[in-house]
C-alpha cells in the first residue's frame, strides 16, 4: 500500500457507510419518484436508482466476504436490481477478495470485468499553496437546493434527483460546501465523517467556472474542517488513469497530497 499503515477495510467501510446514509436520506422525502432504494446485508450494500443508467448510482459495494459470498446470494441481489428496473449494475470488489472463487461466482452470475477505480488517502494535514478567486461556505439547510442544483448540473445528472441530493444537507456526519463566484454558487464538495476518517466526494463544478481552482479551494476547506473535527485521514476514490483514458480527478487528488492505496476492480452486469 505505502509506508502509511491503514487497514484497507476501513478505507472501504467509510465509503460504504457514506453511500448507505445518502440512500437512507431518500427515506426522509415525501415522494420517491426516482425509485431510490437500498438493500444492506452486512458486509455489503446494494444501491439503486430506477430508470437512471448511472453506474455510480446503481452498484454493489462490500460484497465478496462472509456467508454472502455465493452465487445464490448474488443472484438474489441481481433480482433486487431487476425488480427496481435498473439497466446495469456496477459491482466493486476489494482487491483482497479477488480470487478464483470470486471470479467463478461473478462469471457464473453474468458479471464481466469492466475497469478499475483507484482508492486514495492522505493524512489530515493542511493543504497549502491553493489559489482561487472563489470563496467557500459550508452549506446549511437554507442552501440545500442550491447545493443539489449545482451538483446535478456539474455532473450532468437528471434534475429529478434534486430533492434527494438536497436531503443530505443537515444530516449527522455530513459536511457540505459551496464555492461562490460573487453571490453565485458554482461548485460543490462534501465530506462524511466516521471516527478518524473523512470520506470526500460530491465534487462538481459548473462548466463555465472550471479552471478557476474551485475544487482545490473546496478541498482545502474540507481538509481544514476535518482536522478540527479530529480526523486523521481523508479517503477518496476516482477513476483509474490509463493510456486510453485520462482521469483529471485522479491527477487532482495526487496534487492535493493523496496517495494510492489500491486499485479496485469493477464488474458489470447488464440486463
Amino acid at each position: 500500500m505505502s509506508n502509511l499503515e491503514i487497514p484497507t477495510e476501513q478505507l472501504e467501510q467509510i465509503e460504504i457507510d457514506a453511500w448507505a446514509d445518502l440512500y437512507e436520506a431518500a427515506g426522509t422525502l415525501k415522494d420517491n419518484p426516482c425509485g431510490i432504494s437500498i438493500h444492506r446485508e452486512e458486509p455489503y450494500v446494494a444501491m439503486s436508482v430506477a430508470g437512471f443508467d448511472v453506474l455510480a448510482l446503481n452498484r454493489i459495494i462490500g460484497w465478496g466476504e462472509g456467508p454472502q459470498r455465493s452465487a445464490y446470494n448474488l443472484r438474489k441481489i441481481i433480482n433486487i436490481f431487476r425488480q427496481a428496473g435498473v439497466v446495469r449494475i456496477f459491482l466493486q470488489l476489494h482487491p483482497s477478495l479477488v480470487d478464483a472463487d470470486a471470479g467463478e461466482t461473478l462469471r457464473e452470475t453474468g458479471f464481466t470485468y469492466y475497469n478499475n477505480w483507484v482508492k486514495l488517502y492522505r493524512k489530515a494535514e493542511p493543504l497549502t499553496g491553493v489559489k482561487s478567486d472563489l470563496r467557500v461556505e459550508e452549506t446549511g439547510p437554507e442552501r440545500a437546493d442550491d447545493f443539489a442544483r449545482v451538483l446535478l448540473e456539474g455532473f450532468e445528472w437528471d434534475r429529478r434527483l434534486r430533492p434527494w441530493m438536497g436531503s443530505v444537507v443537515g444530516r449527522p456526519n455530513w459536511h457540505l460546501y459551496l464555492a461562490f463566484d460573487g453571490d453565485r454558487p458554482v461548485a460543490t464538495g462534501a465530506f462524511y465523517r466516521s471516527g478518524e476518517y473523512a470520506w470526500v466526494d460530491m465534487a462538481a463544478t459548473l462548466a463555465d467556472c472550471r479552471g478557476r481552482g474551485a475544487q482545490a479551494v473546496l478541498m482545502q476547506r474540507r481538509i481544514a474542517d476535518a482536522i478540527k473535527l479530529g480526523c486523521k485521514y481523508l479517503v477518496v476514490e476516482t477513476a483509474e488513469e490509463t493510456p486510453e483514458r485520462e482521469s483529471p480527478s485522479y491527477r487532482n487528488m495526487l496534487r492535493y497530497g493523496f496517495q494510492v492505496a489500491y486499485l479496485r476492480p469493477n464488474f458489470l452486469y447488464q440486463f
